[in-house]
């Protein structure tokens, strides 16, 4: 095994505008190093799909060794390269245990969570260019990475405008559907989009079209109390709690699968759109967001004020605090979160949707599937019991103090009251043990707001009206550790 993982081919992708100028300088060796055909510009190929499903790079894949995909750059552009492998093999028609593509990562980012997560490190440095890294990159473990889905339907506020394409992330996929669900088109294809990723979203469309049409059938023979306790709205869905018994079942059923559109939605009558993303590090509404979207939009403006990580993270402390009501001179914080937002959460173990609720303090919710946030932190914090919501029962205490993991098909949700509390965090879970305020941890999240709320996806934010977001798992890409 050792001999076929030394022998291994890899390809690289990398910006060349990238880490300050760092992503010209990796491209550069490693063309010297494998071969300018096995290193690829993604500022000149956006397209890595079509790489990767190229005849040389399948055959390789499709080997014994597999496959190493090097991606050079932050969180976003490796989740970026996980979605372009699900579509190279869905072009070659290909299964995840025939074409074995292994990703590994070089940290270019600002706060590379997923390459400190599996050991590559939290910041560039020269010995990245070095044979040895090669060595490390051909030798490492590969291990599994769970992918989650985030599904976004807009209330009736947010499809209004038909005219213009919603100003959301370019990972998403548009979709827009008739009023019964009969004819789908994509919109706008993201950077994660996937023939997988659709079929997911209008399966579990139509199937909430029937059930929603035989709910009214039956409901039809009964009196007016039962037809409003079984006919499917999801505003009224949304005002209620979810339990296993009653009729709550019913309706907990009918939105297990997908984010529906409400029926204030559907009275729109005409078309309706969602739209569709993934993310492999985390979510988060609220406060959080709303700094990271002040960073973003001035880097946007004038990118070379953003020249290096750690002048990118002062950066982003500074213009994160004056988004968030964090000095005199700004505006005030982002609205408490209980009076606007439910939250409603399957948990590991159990049947049927429960409704978590928000504490009246409130501000920000950061839903985490790595055990690393903003380069390194660890805001869940060591396994163990705690005041929290987490630990109100017997059994959710015994969800606390499991070890949280990158593969486990769970996720961990914290909260922040404030920019001030949220600095705090940041320093007590930077290697000192603390921990952020923990609501819980859960299999599934569904997110109803009533305002617009600034949201992010993998350190992607954007301003977000009124909607219900939906979180389900998606899958798994296998990465790799360093072992080195």
């Amino acid at each position: 095994m050792a001999s076929k993982q030394q022998s291994a081919a890899c390809v690289v992708f990398s910006n060349s505008r990238s880490g300050g100028g760092k992503g010209g300088a990796v491209l550069k060796a490693f063309a010297a190093t494998l071969g300018a055909d096995r290193v690829f510009d993604l500022g000149a190929n956006p397209h890595p799909e079509e790489i990767l499903a190229g005849d040389d790079l399948v055959r390789e894949a499709t080997s014994d060794a597999g496959l190493r995909v090097i991606v050079c750059g932050g969180d976003g552009t490796m989740t970026w390269i996980m979605s372009a492998v699900d579509v190279a093999r869905e072009r070659r028609h290909l299964a995840p245990e025939d074409a074995k593509y292994y990703v590994a990562m070089m940290p270019l980012g600002t706060g590379n969570d997923l390459a400190r997560t599996f050991g590559w490190g939290g910041k560039f440095r020269r010995a990245c260019l070095l044979p040895a890294w090669l060595d490390a990159v051909r030798g490492a473990e590969p291990v599994q990475l769970d992918r989650w889905l985030v599904s976004v339907m807009p209330s009736a506020e947010g499809q209004k405008a038909k005219d213009e394409l919603p100003d959301v992330p370019e990972v998403f996929s548009v979709h827009e559907f008739s009023a019964h669900v009969e004819e789908h088109r994509v919109v706008k294809e993201g950077r994660h989009h996937s023939t997988t990723l659709t079929t997911h979203a209008v399966e579990r469309l139509t199937e909430h079209h029937e059930d929603r049409e035989r709910a009214r059938s039956e409901s039809r023979s009964a009196d007016r109390s039962t037809m409003e306790s079984v006919t499917f709205d999801a505003d009224v869905i949304e005002d209620r709690s979810f339990s296993d018994e009653g009729t709550d079942t019913r309706m907990a059923e009918l939105v297990a699968e997908h984010v529906r559109p409400s029926e204030t939605v559907l009275s729109l009558g005409g078309t309706w759109r969602s739209y569709d993303g993934t993310f492999s590090n985390y979510f988060s509404l609220g406060v959080d967001a709303a700094g990271a979207h002040a960073f973003h939009a001035a880097r946007r403006k004038n990118p070379k004020r953003f020249s290096s990580p750690f002048k990118n993270q002062l950066l982003y402390a500074w213009l994160g605090a004056t988004a968030t009501g964090g000095c005199l001179c700004c505006g005030g914080p982002p609205p408490r979160l209980k009076g606007i937002s439910k939250l409603l959460a399957r948990v590991e173990g159990q049947s049927g949707w429960r409704e978590v609720e928000i504490p009246t303090g409130c501000r920000g919710i950061i839903v985490l599937n790595l055990r690393s946030y903003a380069g390194g932190r660890d805001l869940w914090g060591p396994p163990s019991c705690c005041r929290d919501a987490c630990c109100q029962t017997e059994e959710s205490k015994y969800l606390a103090q499991a070890r949280p993991s990158h593969d486990d098909g769970v996720l961990e949700v914290v909260t922040a009251s404030d920019v001030f509390s949220m600095g705090v965090t940041l320093v007590k879970t930077n290697g000192l043990g603390g921990r952020a305020k923990r609501l819980g941890r859960f299999r599934e999240l569904r997110i109803t707001t009533k305002a617009s709320l600034y949201m992010q996806i993998d350190g992607e934010p954007w301003l977000q009206p009124p909607a219900t977001v939906h979180l389900k798992a998606f899958g798994q890409s296998t990465v790799l550790r360093n072992v080195a």
